[in-house]
Formats: structure tokens, sequence, C-alpha cells
């Protein structure tokens, strides 16, 4: 991890272990942003290592977690420095996640374990020696507490977050039976995993077809922020204006404690007049692609020869 070029190796004396010495100044630590929480609220947890000694050092075991759905973040790559009890350490990021747990009760989370190599001076024989260490984060517990029930929306998902929601269509005038496309976006910061399409209130007069979606999420910064885009086809089965209702969307905005439901504005399309075979015809192209409109060519290359003879 660091250099150590040009400085002077730690002494171990003779009354000192080993491992209590390289504990004093070496440990991996995980922390959480959050003690409480409520069941789907995403917070974030961080492993570090410390360091106050040049050490070589690598991951001998990765935390594992159960009972919720994680979202790796990037981690900062340079190292810090940072003072903790009057000792300057370097401090290394090993691992950034945003954690959601999945249901209620005790969250425990799993610890990180380093192996890592010193090198010491032994007083009793003044020799250069490695000496070697593992060292453990200690456990997380996390309270997930569940979802309030009072007012609590019919058709909820579980969603916990702040999030917003916008709604429009290709175009508002199509002829009958020509495909026309519904885009929802739902953006905003929590897990962004977690959304889920809306329901549409389809009117009468249309027929939709199986949509597609795509997400976003930037795991560069927490809160994590990004989007989901869902993207439904549908037609028009006669003709006039009918109106797509304002598509409802609600979550949990655990800073408030409270259920919120936010919506689109209602969407007015208009169906017009089926086009004909003909008149999608009218406009097309049509070629004579028979050897007859080649023959030229055939006469000029002859003609070309003839030329260089």
């Amino acid at each position: 991890l660091l250099d150590g070029t040009g400085t002077q190796l730690p002494l171990l004396h003779s009354n000192e272990r080993p491992e209590d010495f390289i504990r004093k100044n070496i440990f991996v630590e995980a922390s959480a942003t959050k003690k409480n929480v409520y069941a789907g609220e995403p917070f974030l947890v961080t492993y570090k290592l410390y360091t106050a000694l040049n050490s070589q050092a690598r991951v001998s075991k990765q935390p594992a977690f159960t009972g919720c759905s994680i979202l790796e973040l990037l981690a900062d790559k340079d190292p810090h420095d940072e003072t903790v009890k009057g000792k300057q350490f370097h401090v290394f990021t090993m691992r950034k996640i945003q954690v959601t747990p999945l249901q209620e009760g005790t969250l425990l989370l799993g610890e990180a374990a380093v192996e890592t190599v010193v090198q010491l001076v032994n007083f009793n024989s003044g020799n250069v020696e490695n000496f070697s260490a593992t060292l453990t984060s200690k456990a997380l517990e996390v309270e997930v507490k569940v979802l309030p029930a009072l007012n609590k929306p019919i058709g909820f998902s579980g969603l916990v977050g702040n999030f917003n929601i916008a709604a429009n269509v290709d175009s508002n005038n199509v002829p009958v039976g020509e495909n026309v496309v519904l885009h929802i976006k739902v953006k905003g910061n929590g897990n962004i995993a977690g959304i889920r399409s809306p329901v549409v209130q389809w009117p009468q007069g249309t027929e939709h077809f199986d949509g597609s979606d795509t997400q976003y999420v930037d795991v560069e910064n927490y809160p994590v922020n990004g989007y989901a885009n869902f993207d439904i086809p549908f037609i028009g089965t006669s003709e006039g204006t009918v109106t797509i209702p304002s598509i409802l969307f609600s979550y949990f905005d655990a800073s408030l404690q409270t259920y919120k439901t936010i919506n689109t504005e209602p969407l007015a399309v208009t169906f017009t007049k089926a086009i004909s075979h003909d008149e999608q015809m009218k406009d097309v192209v049509t070629e004579d692609i028979t050897n007859k409109k080649y023959l030229w060519i055939v006469g000029a290359i002859a003609l070309t020869v003839i030329t260089a003879l």
C-alpha cells in the first residue's frame, strides 16, 4: 500500500508481540450512515483500512450480506490522511455499498478481513523481519422497522426514497391502427432498482402491448440518484380523442416519515382516419429493376473497349 522509500522501519521491542504491535497501528473499520431504518430504506455502508505503518495488504474475506439487496458504489481511488486518537493514519476505502433491507428486524452486516505483512526491526537480533496479521472489522447491526400501516396507499410497492414522475406520448395526432408510445419516467434517489412500472388506466378505444424498461443509476455518489424509463406501445381502435388519465405513483419518504403519491398530467391523444393501403403506397417510388434498364451499360463497355483498341 505504501512505498516506504526513505522511511525508518519501526522497532519491535523484546516485550512486544508482533501481532499486538500491528493491531495498534493498522485496523479495519466498517461504518453505516444509519443504525435505524425502515424496510426498503437504502443506507450506505463503507469498509476502510487504516494504517500507520508501511505494509502490504490484501483483502482475505469479503463481507456477506443477507436479508437485503446491495448496490456497489465506486470507492475513492486515492487514500487520505486521518487522525485517530492523536495518531495519523493513511485511510484506504475498500468498499462502498448501498444496502436496502428487505424485511424488518435486526440486519447483520458481514465482516471484512485484511491480511497484512509488515517489516519490523527485531530489537533482540537487530534483523529486519516480516510479520503478518489478519485484521477484521467489527460486525454491524442495523435495526429495520416495518413501514407504517396508517395511510399506506393502495398498490404501494414498498419503494422508499424521494421521487418525481413525468409522462408524454410520441404524438398527439395518430391515425387509427398506427403505433404510438407512452413514455413514463420516474427519477429521484432511493432504491432505483425497486421502481416498478406504474399502473396506467387505459381509456376505451385503445389497445396497449408489452412495453420495455431501462434504468440508470449514478454509482459515484450517495445518496444514489437515477431514473427508470417505461415505454409502452399502444394503438387507437376508433377515430376520436381519448385522454390517458393521470398516472399515480406512491413512495414512502423516510425523512418525513410519510407516504406520498405523485402523478402525471393527463394526456390527450386524437386518433384520425386510418391510412388506406393506396395512400401508403402512393408515395413509394417504384423502379424498373429488370435487365433492360442496364443494357446501355453493356454498349458503353463495348464502345470503350473498341476505342481503346
